[in-house]
């Protein structure tokens, strides 16, 4: 996908990048540019690195809302060019995966 940079310049806030993703059966990673951002409602840091902890919890997060934002200056944005958004999803069973 595309992110352009006139983005900055319309947004409300002027500061951050926002990726909202809906619903989310059972648990979720979320990737930019092969870069974790996103982790089970929470944004991750630069540099964090992923694993398989994410879907050991003990509580699901399936009827809440993941929404994760980057700061503009975030280098795991690439502005004006091609990105790749990957969502990693896990559910304990019965239907899962992304739903609104």
């Amino acid at each position: 996908m595309l992110i352009p940079s006139a983005l900055k310049e319309h947004s409300v806030l002027k500061d951050s990048l926002i990726f909202s993703l809906g619903q989310i059966d059972d648990f979720d990673q979320v990737f930019l540019n092969w870069y974790l951002i996103g982790e089970n409602l929470k944004t991750m840091p630069p540099g964090t690195s992923p694993s398989d902890a994410f879907k050991n919890l003990i509580n699901s997060f399936w009827n809440k809302q993941r929404r994760y934002a980057l700061a503009f200056d975030d280098a795991r944005i690439k502005w004006d060019a091609e990105n790749v958004l990957a969502i990693r999803v896990f559910y304990w069973g019965g239907a899962g995966g992304i739903f609104s």
